[in-house]
């Protein structure tokens, strides 16, 4: 593995070392010895994911191609989220610092950076349409509990597939990560200031709102045999000043990235040609200019 995916790996992991099960990554991870395997399944059994996790990422970091097969594993399992901390720019898709928070529009939800992402939190709300009544139901309150407590955790099955449906109308570097209560307070995580600029857009053209209605709120009830006698409407709350400040913050982000990279490659340049073995130099005097030791 080369220098900066280790650098990359150990600066991250205590970003996600509690966002996915290490096992599930196994099956797509060709570059790990048997050993390697056993080793983080025996840890797992015995610590827990989140300790397994590290015994994972240190034997990666043994194997060639450990962090590409890592990132596509991340992706081909629905942990896009976290694939996101590592290959913000899309190097290995599937096919091929310290957290800062804001809150910018005082909502106390705001947004969060983690890694070399931001995770921007949306609150929505599930209203009866307008014309039948302008008070929120019982009905509503209760399904709101039970959509965010079905996607808390973004390492479940319900999260991952969540995490796909939506991914095919996200914009590439914005991705779902998981739900809270407080009405449905959704997590979605951005790698890219252009990622932020079509999410945002969608947002102001009405697509945003209308694919977590369809997928989040409407094919969800359906699934799970929770559909209202009457509709709900899911309403969502975002402002334009927060997510000006993300994009900001997304482009500063991607500065630093660019010089860490320029940064660890001259690193990288430097070892090359410090392992370069120094040539001999050899000096061949001929025999009447040799030095003779004076006798005495």
């Amino acid at each position: 593995m080369k220098p900066l995916e280790k650098h990359i790996l150990d600066k991250r992991l205590k970003d996600f070392m509690e966002e996915f099960i290490p096992v599930d990554l196994l099956p797509h991870l060709s570059c790990l010895l048997k050993t390697d395997k056993e080793a983080i399944e025996a840890s797992q059994r015995n610590d827990g994911p989140t300790r397994a996790n590290s015994v994972l990422v240190d034997r990666i970091k043994r194997r060639d191609k450990g962090f590409q097969e890592f990132v596509q594993a991340l992706r081909k399992c629905g942990n896009e989220h976290t694939a996101l901390l590592l290959d913000p720019y899309y190097n290995y898709p599937v096919d091929a610092t310290n957290d800062e928070v804001a809150d910018a529009d005082g909502s106390g939800l705001g947004f969060k950076k983690i890694g070399t992402a931001i995770d921007v939190t949306i609150e929505g709300n599930l209203l009866p349409p307008a014309e039948n009544s302008e008070e929120q139901p019982e009905s509503c309150s209760e399904l709101e509990t039970y959509l965010a407590d079905l996607f808390k955790a973004p390492s479940s099955a319900q999260s991952k597939k969540l995490r796909r449906d939506l991914q095919e109308h996200l914009p590439q570097g914005a991705v779902f990560v998981n739900t809270a209560k407080g009405s449905i307070i959704s997590t979605f995580r951005l790698c890219s200031e252009d990622a932020a600029k079509k999410l945002w857009l969608m947002y102001s053209e009405g697509k945003f709102q209308t694919m977590l209605q369809e997928v989040l709120v409407e094919n969800t009830l359906k699934e799970h045999k929770k559909v209202p006698e009457k509709p709900v409407e899911l309403k969502l709350s975002l402002g334009q000043d927060r997510f000006n400040q993300i994009q900001k913050k997304l482009a500063e982000i991607e500065s630093e990235q660019e010089f860490d990279s320029l940064l660890m490659s001259g690193k990288e340049e430097g070892s090359a040609g410090d392992d370069e073995a120094v040539p001999e130099i050899e000096i061949d005097i001929p025999p009447g200019n040799r030095c003779i030791p004076e006798t005495r």
